[in-house]
């Protein structure tokens, strides 16, 4: 018996539970999705010319409706950047890697947004290194873009380096 492609969402692969299910039409083509955060994924993926994602063989995404509706302080996030003559500096914790896939769209996407120079994530620790230009586009901004990818971004702390190890 064969599973029905429309029952496993386009952007996660999971399992569609039908009381979840959100329908895109793009180009006059029907696709199922799981939530609206992975609908916002697949559209921002594919918008920024990033489909060979899907290829990759290592990818195991899990999604998180929380995830794609969290709001950041600019005020907050303030407090972790450093500022050069090159720009400003930022590291944030990323919560929801799961594999190389992840790192791979994290940094691709990262780079093709204006005013980002640098996006490098260690895998063993899930934390970003991020530099920009503050008067192109702000670390508030660049977290939510990170979260409608389905990845939550905390500033790094040894606190929260701890946190995220429990």
């Amino acid at each position: 018996m064969s599973t029905d492609p429309r029952q496993l969402c386009r952007h996660c692969g999971l399992p569609i539970d039908p009381a979840d299910r959100v329908v895109d039409s793009t180009q006059g083509e029907e696709y199922d999705f799981c939530c609206r955060g992975c609908r916002g994924a697949w559209q921002i993926i594919h918008s920024a010319g990033l489909e060979s994602f899907y290829q990759r063989n290592d990818l195991q995404l899990q999604p998180s409706k929380e995830i794609s509706a969290a709001q950041f302080d600019p005020h907050y996030l303030q407090n972790f950047i450093t500022t050069s003559t090159t720009g400003s500096q930022i590291s944030l914790i990323i919560d929801g890697i799961h594999c190389a896939s992840c790192i791979w769209l994290i940094e691709k996407f990262l780079h093709q947004i204006t005013g980002v120079h640098t996006a490098r994530v260690n895998f063993a620790t899930h934390r970003l290194l991020l530099c920009f230009d503050p008067d192109q586009v702000t670390i508030a901004e660049l977290c939510q873009q990170l979260a409608q990818l389905g990845y939550l971004p905390r500033p790094y702390s040894q606190n929260e380096m701890r946190a995220s190890l429990e």
